[in-house]
């Protein structure tokens, strides 16, 4: 009886473990579009052109800089060393807030369980980013921003945008995925 109570025990000690596979936390609860958008430096669409995952190289005697992610050593004197985020390129269609540019940057984490967000190149997504110093944007999964096809209530709230590149007639429309 007393090896069974034990047994019991530990199936609910392992069951109650915490998912650790999946690490992406966001710390507030999900905000209505119009509150992402009042927080936010830019909400815009836009076609990703580019994804960079960015890399420097670095004196492998030096302290490890606390954004490399992978350190890469080749030889005794340089490393390659992988960036924590990745630079993401856009060709703006239609702005929100904060997106007057054609194209502009966003960074995020290049983790997915670190809440960045799988930008793949030919696809449209409805993005919300925060400023950083010096102007640079980042986004992450806790922003509302999503693949298009999965943004239209966001889109139908958000209504009106400030700029549309095709009602400007800058472009003929949207390419089709």
């Amino acid at each position: 009886m007393r090896g069974s109570i034990a047994t019991g025990l530990m199936v609910v000690a392992l069951v109650a473990q915490p998912d650790t596979s999946s690490a992406c936390s966001c710390v507030w609860r999900e905000r209505s579009p119009e509150r992402e958008r009042d927080a936010a430096a830019a909400v815009f669409t836009g076609l990703v052109t580019a994804v960079t995952l960015e890399t420097k190289w670095i004196d492998s005697l030096a302290e490890r800089p606390s954004d490399c992610r992978t350190l890469i050593s080749g030889d005794k004197r340089v490393a390659l060393c992988e960036q924590a985020e990745v630079a993401v390129r856009f060709r703006v269609f239609k702005s929100w807030k904060g997106a007057a540019a054609d194209e502009l940057i966003v960074r995020t984490d290049s983790q997915v369980t670190m809440c960045g967000v799988d930008f793949h190149v030919g696809q449209i997504y409805l993005v919300y980013a925060i400023g950083e110093v010096g102007g640079a944007l980042k986004t992450s999964r806790c922003l509302h921003t999503r693949a298009i096809g999965e943004a239209k209530g966001d889109i139908d709230v958000l209504g009106s945008p400030e700029r549309d590149v095709f009602e400007q007639g800058l472009q003929q429309g949207p390419p089709t995925p």
